[in-house]
């Protein structure tokens, strides 16, 4: 069996792994808040790397394509921040892209992103939707029966034509609300 080097580069690479893996198994506590903190101190680095690994863009291309969209949501034309600034009430800006096929589209803010991916999913079910929805309502404004005009009508009237006048439902003062002085009710 060959001697190894002592502090031998390839050595030193395996151990040194190896004690990282081993350091980050015992301490994950601490290893998760040095990860915190360091994503919190550089920011561009993780969104620069976030662009890149999501949407194939650099941190310039998307500063190009903030500028190109006035700093606004390129449908609803409200103000968007860029995705490094922290705080306001303002949407911060979302990339947009083709879910089929990941080509980038434009900034719009969260409201339309969320929307416009939405309606990309459900686009067909909806128009089958509203398209169902207006023949019943057409329908159903055909099928209805004319409905004689009952307004101004004597109460005694209106029980006749529901067809609620006969032994059963005999005509008087407690059907038409009258004192029973009526023509109809004498």
């Amino acid at each position: 069996m060959p001697k190894l080097e002592r502090n031998a580069p390839s050595q030193s690479k395996e151990r040194m792994a190896e004690y990282q893996r081993d350091y980050r198994v015992r301490n994950p506590e601490r290893v998760a808040a040095s990860a915190a903190a360091w994503r919190r101190s550089n920011k561009a680095a993780v969104k620069g790397g976030h662009l890149k690994n999501r949407y194939g863009i650099t941190m310039a291309d998307y500063d190009a394509m903030m500028a190109n969209a006035g700093n606004a949501c390129e449908i609803c034309k409200a103000p968007v921040l860029h995705i490094l600034t922290d705080g306001g009430r303002t949407d911060k800006a979302c990339v947009d892209h083709d879910h089929a096929t990941g080509e980038v589209r434009g900034i719009l803010c969260g409201s339309c992103n969320k929307q416009l991916t939405f309606f990309e999913r459900y686009a067909e079910q909806a128009r089958h939707y509203l398209e169902r929805a207006k023949m019943k309502s057409e329908n159903e404004e055909t099928q209805k029966p004319e409905q004689p005009a009952l307004q101004g009508s004597h109460p005694s009237e209106v029980l006749s034509l529901a067809g609620l006048v006969g032994e059963d439902f005999p005509l008087g003062e407690a059907y038409c609300g009258t004192d029973g002085t009526c023509e109809s009710c004498q």
